[in-house]
């Protein structure tokens, strides 16, 4: 694995970033998995996570509410787990669960959450893209 990689997934994610804001949600995935490939080849702890709640956050723009709040949990426990807050991460997050509350009723919200926490990185990653297949 060379720097230029990691410059990659960095590109794609920020692309992906793009396409949300754009309304293009699906674009946004098709990038994320291709970064997150890199990062998974690269063990990068805190840029796999983070990659997992840019595609929550892409869910969430694209109506699947309960599949972003799994996706989001998932990602959050990575987080915890290796003790990082970047507060550019938090802001994003905040930005991601807006978006799902306007969605989702406390309850269903409480159980997607549960059940996401249990979600490693690549189970995230497959759960988001398999929500678009």
């Amino acid at each position: 694995m060379t720097h230029h990689e990691l410059i990659e997934a960095i590109a794609l994610s920020c692309l992906a970033d793009i396409a949300v804001d754009e309304g293009r949600p699906k674009d946004a995935v098709s990038m994320l998995k291709e970064s997150h490939r890199i990062l998974r080849d690269l063990n990068d702890l805190l840029l796999i996570p983070a990659g997992v709640c840019r595609l929550a956050r892409a869910l969430a723009h694209a109506g699947r509410a309960a599949t972003a709040a799994r996706v989001l949990s998932g990602s959050t426990v990575l987080l915890e787990e290796i003790g990082a807050r970047p507060p550019w991460l938090a802001k994003l997050n905040e930005g991601t669960l807006a978006v799902i509350s306007a969605q989702l009723d406390e309850a269903a919200f409480a159980e997607a959450w549960e059940q996401g926490r249990a979600l490693t990185a690549d189970e995230a990653v497959a759960l988001a893209l398999d929500s678009f297949d």
